[in-house]
């Protein structure tokens, strides 16, 4: 990786990136007063690597180029003051956990499948948009998003285990999805009011200490 770091402006720029790439080191040995508040990638990026900005707290922005197709997993996880981020229309793959517990308070989502903990413990989120239809949401996908209230969920395939778990703005809800795992929406305590279609099958507990 090559790269050089504008104190005036707390920012990182890229100029090179390989796969296997991550500012943790030159991160851990800034001094508390040097924070990193943007980093700017090359505009030929093609991946983010696993990791890659992984607990850079002060991290506020970042813009991902259109050329990203794939992005590694924990890749903004614990960013708590990077608020939004615009995906690339043409992204194919994220890894897990890529947002989790980052301030992230809304985005819209270019891919069918929402993976593995992908917005886990996002206090802040509250607006999550697909631009495509989702053929299926993984496990954890949004537990602990507090704040989050959608009101209907379109996906092809499944809903996982746990994908809602603790998801307390939610009210009023309408699923269209034949399968929705165990514990998928457990612990939604405000939910009041729920429509569900084309439903096969029920995991054990699914909509267990909501507020129906």
């Amino acid at each position: 990786m090559e790269f050089y770091y504008d104190a005036a402006s707390c920012t990182v720029v890229i100029e090179k990136l390989g796969q296997c790439d991550s500012l943790q080191n030159f991160y851990q040995r800034l001094p508390r007063e040097n924070l990193v508040r943007e980093v700017v990638l090359p505009k030929n990026c093609r991946s983010i690597p696993p990791g890659f900005v992984e607990d850079f707290v002060d991290l506020r922005r970042i813009d991902i180029p259109e050329s990203v197709t794939t992005i590694g997993s924990r890749a903004f996880k614990g960013c708590i003051s990077l608020k939004s981020v615009k995906l690339p229309k043409k992204l194919k793959s994220v890894g897990f956990r890529v947002f989790a517990a980052s301030g992230i308070e809304k985005i819209e989502w270019p891919l069918d499948a929402v993976p593995d903990g992908t917005f886990l413990i996002c206090e802040n989120l509250r607006t999550f948009t697909p631009k495509v239809p989702l053929q299926i949401i993984w496990a954890h996908a949004f537990s602990g998003c507090v704040k989050l209230n959608v009101k209907k969920l379109t996906v092809k395939l499944k809903i996982c285990n746990n994908a809602f778990l603790d998801c307390l703005a939610i009210e009023k809800l309408t699923i269209e999805c034949p399968e929705i795992a165990e514990w998928a929406f457990r612990g939604c305590t405000s939910l009041q009011e729920l429509t569900i279609k084309g439903c096969r099958s029920f995991g054990k507990a699914c909509f267990s200490y909501c507020g129906l």
